[in-house]
């Protein structure tokens, strides 16, 4: 299902050409808030590089937000908020697949799959013992294990994998 929180507007703004390149520069945000995740070493991106994701967020302490930025038709998309912190960032080694970690209570959390062309979400909710997690996240290449570091309490960490087809 496509996400329950899509609200699309125009906010990108094509800058300039550069002029050794010729790529076109894109300003992804003007709205005033904390915009991150946009130069990352592995780019949330689609893999025709249309669709990219960054996470956006008020103030520091604050719910944030998952949008994405859609370059061919300079708009962008808010596809999903949550209660506090986005940890867990990943992108699928396809690129299809946006994955983030949510809080849903005290121990309990969501990881969530976005499909980064069609906006389609998935979830799976865990709460095992005390972890919480950590980092961003990876995905297997296979799409099956998303891993992550999690801290268990009482300064001992550990890395925790979830079967995406068992759950």
């Amino acid at each position: 299902m496509a996400s329950k929180f899509a609200m699309t507007a125009t906010e990108t703004v094509i800058r300039e050409t550069h002029a050794e390149s010729g790529a076109t520069v894109y300003q992804l945000t003007s709205f005033p808030a904390i915009n991150d995740h946009i130069y990352f070493e592995v780019p949330y991106m689609d893999p025709t590089s249309r669709y990219l994701i960054f996470l956006r967020k008020h103030d520091s302490v604050g719910p944030a937000h998952v949008w994405r930025a859609d370059l061919e038709r300079n708009l962008v998309t808010k596809v999903a908020e949550t209660e506090g912190t986005i940890r867990g960032h990943a992108v699928s080694p396809d690129q299809r697949y946006f994955f983030y970690t949510d809080t849903v209570s005290e121990g309990v959390y969501d990881l969530i799959r976005i499909d980064i062309t069609t906006l389609e979400e998935r979830r799976w909710s865990f709460s095992e013992g005390p972890l919480t997690p950590r980092s961003a996240g990876s995905v297997t290449p296979d799409l099956r294990y998303y891993i992550n570091s999690a801290y268990l309490g009482n300064h001992e960490f550990a890395i925790w994998r979830l079967d995406m087809e068992t759950g």
